[in-house]
């Protein structure tokens, strides 16, 4: 999580490493950078959670706190969805009907 806005964006960051050759992610929203070993603002003074690590062949293990921890730690209890009352546009949109484009090719020649 990106401390400046608590937005989830760091899976979508910009992986690279500094001159010295320490590892760091980059926040795509705010281009705020992190040390990726220790969580340090390399940027600024926020910094970010790093977990332990281990590899197992070709999988990267992440020990992670139990969940409740977490959501503490984050404070990400309020954040999920309990219930939606969203409609399913996509489901309506298929009943839609189309038109056949004048414009297309006709490749059943």
């Amino acid at each position: 999580m990106c401390p400046h806005k608590q937005a989830f964006v760091l899976s979508q960051g910009i992986i690279g490493s500094t001159g010295d050759d320490v590892p760091k992610v980059a926040c795509p929203l705010h281009k705020k950078t992190f040390d990726l070993r220790t969580g340090e603002g390399i940027s600024d003074d926020l910094n970010i959670l790093t977990f332990p690590i281990k590899l197992e062949g070709d999988k990267v293990m992440v020990e992670l706190p139990a969940e409740a921890e977490l959501d503490a730690i984050l404070g990400t209890n309020g954040l999920r969805v309990q219930k939606s009352d969203c409609i399913d546009i996509a489901g309506d949109a298929l009943k839609v009907p189309t038109k056949s484009n004048p414009f297309a090719k006709n490749t059943t020649a």
